[in-house]
């Protein structure tokens, strides 16, 4: 018997209903055990009523709790997720486990561990158990992410008044304080791995909350026609994902980059933006370069690459060369082993016996900020000036062979690829990369 007013229908005898996990009631209602009421009621026979927990949840005043935090530890998984009591979060802590043995970068573990750390305070204030949530919790979750404001640690100051506003000099967006729709997509991503691992080890729900929308927009199963020699390929995007709109070409004109490259204060920083600029190179991937790493004759830099750490030597500019040369030549003689970013000085210490420290990632974003704050920008490091182009088309010198277009870009597009999608505004291949002392 269905009764669809399951909480005033007689077949429900007035009773209050017994709650029970979707997983366990769906599976009872596809083999005839029960009768099923959509949107909620399910009754069993002679024994009452049971429910699903699907109800319209009130985002808007939803408070989640700041449960939990992501901690820096000296071993194999270098960022766990405790809880208030400071012990791991187990399920958590297993994915994690296995996620670094498969090989992934500390950077990419702590953007899980992250992902992973908001999804559990969102269960913890719907009071939903992680091994019991469903797709409902899924859909409510990303909701929630796309009306929620980021928690910060400290209060803004200088940038609270550009907050979501656009600079009118690189017509580039500052971050806001909303979740944007690629947040949201890697965290349904980061979602469905875990699950995925959870079910196949025996535990969590029977089926993954994180559903796949297959077939959307074509009318026709996944995997149709699929040939029976070749393994099954994964079909749908998830059903939750917000649409990401399409990123603006990164680039800026000839004057915008000679004024950027002015503005820094030192020739550490010129060379480290103009290898970044002609390489192709990530920051992080520049910030671990070594002396023994530069290979000077044929003007290369050994790189470690993002996720697989597989070295590849990629050719820089002649200009960066120069302003590369002169700032070791400042740094003194240093060893095969030293870094080659290293401060200019150190900060906590007084006395002439200051040493240098290996330039990380924060120092390197005090530079651009530094930069930006003069000329009243926002350009970043991912910025693509057109002048990246003019590099990777400079002219070799007598009996050095000319390193291919396609090869010149450490980001792994050819140059034709990168030219298609619009990295740059032109290729007119005016003017140095590196204006100032170079020749260009």
């Amino acid at each position: 018997m269905i009764d669809m007013d399951w909480r005033h229908g007689a077949a429900c005898r007035h009773e209050e209903p017994e709650h029970v996990d979707r997983t366990t009631a769906g599976f009872a209602c596809v083999f005839g055990v029960l009768g099923l009421g959509w949107p909620v009621g399910v009754m069993r026979p002679g024994r009452g009523c049971m429910i699903f927990d699907e109800f319209d949840r009130d985002l808007r005043s939803l408070r989640v709790a700041r449960w939990g935090r992501v901690v820096v530890v000296d071993g194999p998984v270098p960022f766990p997720v405790i809880d208030v009591d400071g012990r791991p979060v187990e399920p958590i802590a297993r994915f994690l486990r296995d996620f670094v043995a498969r090989g992934h970068a500390a950077g990419s573990v702590r953007s899980y561990a992250y992902d992973l750390l908001r999804w559990w305070r969102f269960l913890r204030a719907v009071e939903v158990e992680w091994d019991r949530a469903s797709s409902a919790e899924v859909r409510d979750f990303v909701l929630w992410l796309g009306q929620a404001t980021k928690s910060r640690g400290a209060d803004r100051t200088r940038s609270l008044a550009t907050v979501g506003q656009v600079n009118l000099v690189t017509r580039k967006q500052y971050l806001g304080d909303q979740f944007a729709a690629r947040t949201i997509r890697h965290s349904n991503a980061v979602l469905r791995c875990f699950y995925e691992f959870c079910i196949d080890a025996g535990g969590g729900p029977l089926v993954n909350p994180v559903v796949l929308d297959r077939g959307r927009g074509r009318g026709r199963r996944a995997n149709a026609h699929h040939n029976p020699l070749e393994p099954f390929k994964a079909e749908g995007r998830l059903r939750y994902n917000p649409k990401a709109s399409k990123a603006r070409p990164r680039a800026m004109p000839d004057e915008r980059w000679v004024e950027l490259f002015s503005a820094m204060r030192s020739d550490r920083d010129r060379a480290v933006l103009a290898l970044a600029i002609s390489t192709g190179a990530r920051a992080g991937e520049l910030l671990g370069l070594r002396v023994a790493d530069v290979d000077w004759g044929d003007q290369l830099v050994r790189v470690y690459r993002k996720g697989s750490g597989v070295p590849q030597w990629l050719p820089g500019s002649s200009e960066a060369f120069v302003w590369l040369r002169l700032w070791l030549a400042e740094l003194g003689e240093p060893g095969p082993g030293d870094p080659v970013w290293q401060t200019l000085r150190r900060r906590d210490g007084e006395g002439p016996d200051k040493r240098r420290r290996p330039l990380n990632y924060d120092a390197l974003r005090a530079v651009m900020r530094r930069a930006n704050d003069a000329l009243g920008t926002n350009w970043t490091m991912l910025s693509r000036p057109e002048a990246r182009f003019w590099c990777c088309h400079q002219p070799v010198s007598p009996g050095r062979s000319p390193n291919p277009p396609y090869r010149s870009l450490g980001n792994g597009l050819s140059t034709v690829s990168a030219v298609r999608r619009g990295s740059w505004l032109s290729a007119r291949g005016r003017g140095s990369c590196c204006p100032g002392r170079c020749n260009g």
